[in-house]
């Protein structure tokens, strides 16, 4: 999928080589996505579900992938990314997890930041998060990490493949 993902794709302004609308599942394995002029893929919506495995993403004008937190459990290690203007995953505000999800090692991090005024908070409400070795997790300035009374949180280091919660702006005190 080639230089894709130029023009908004509703009233919202959601743009993307590639947009999970709604709730419709996409299953994408072994293919490339290049020159995106936004996010190569966006998931702004709940209840559209996907798996991408086995996946390049070649310097697009965003991050390579953009989605709700509902969705973090939907990405590898399997793909490759190389030369985004953005470097992460990028985990929209707004949305909280209320189901179990296991949050993988990818080869670029995480970065929980601030799409919504709803919430500063990546929100588990309900359901277990388990977030396994080697994952990280960056979070933009003001926001932070909250697990509700139904909620559970999982770290699952190991030695020499530490999980990471850090800031995207590395100064004491960025992230709640």
């Amino acid at each position: 999928i080639n230089y894709a993902g130029g023009s908004a794709f509703d009233s919202n302004g959601d743009r993307g080589a590639i947009l999970f609308y709604e709730n419709g599942f996409t299953k994408i394995d072994q293919c490339e996505i290049f020159k995106s002029g936004h996010h190569a893929i966006n998931s702004a919506y709940n209840g559209s579900a996907f798996e991408i495995k086995n996946t390049v993403f070649i310097e697009g004008a965003r991050s390579p992938i953009n989605m709700l937190p509902e969705n973090l459990g939907n990405v590898d290690y399997s793909n490759r990314f190389i030369g985004h203007a953005n470097n992460f995953i990028g985990i929209q505000s707004g949305d909280a997890i209320s189901e179990d999800v296991t949050i993988s090692k990818t080869r670029i991090p995480y970065r929980f930041y601030r799409y919504s005024t709803i919430t500063d908070w990546l929100d588990i409400i309900d359901g277990t998060v388990t977030i396994t070795d080697s994952v990280t997790i960056q979070f933009e300035d003001g926001l932070g990490l909250s697990v509700a009374s139904n909620g559970h949180l999982r770290i699952l280091g190991i030695a020499g493949a530490p999980v990471l919660l850090t800031s995207s702006n590395p100064t004491p005190g960025a992230w709640k």
